[in-house]
């Protein structure tokens, strides 16, 4: 045989190894997705909550239908790796206002915004300890707040 043939024999055989082991691993991928995959069709989906994971099987979003205790209604909360809360938005059904909350790392609640009949909207920014240091008040008339790390006003306007 001469180095030609032999040659071409080394890749004919090297082509057709590697051919079928990209054919494993895109067979053997398409196989784990289609075992994590479900493909759902319905009009209505009804639950009492419904999460969503990372590859990790990490709980990120969780939609609830009827809130909780603190705020009685349907909402989204999106989960930080630390599984503390990142964001969170729904509907009051005691009082019917909508809200948005952006938590820091540690799951406290930093920015706020809110909305309803009888206040307008209302725009809070807190402390890393929760405590209120400004906010815009639409309500009974417009009110711009700011105050200390202790609580304590520093500036008002009427």
């Amino acid at each position: 045989m001469t180095r030609r043939y032999v040659l071409q024999a080394v890749l004919i055989f090297g082509g057709g190894f590697l051919g079928g082991t990209l054919a494993n691993i895109i067979r053997s991928a398409e196989s784990q997705l289609a075992t994590r995959t479900k493909l759902v069709m319905a009009d209505a989906v009804i639950a009492g909550d419904f999460s969503l994971s990372d590859r990790n099987d990490s709980v990120r979003i969780t939609m609830t239908g009827s809130g909780n205790d603190k705020s009685p209604g349907p909402q989204i909360v999106v989960w930080n790796k630390n599984q503390t809360e990142a964001i969170k938005m729904g509907v009051d059904d005691d009082d019917g206002h909508s809200f948005i909350t952006l938590c820091d790392s540690d799951g406290v609640q930093r920015a706020g915004l809110s909305v309803s009949l009888e206040n307008g909207p209302v725009l809070t920014m807190t402390t890393s300890k929760g405590t209120l240091i400004a906010g815009i008040n639409s309500g009974s008339g417009p009110t711009i707040l700011t105050l200390d790390r202790n609580g304590k006003e520093l500036w008002t306007t009427p």
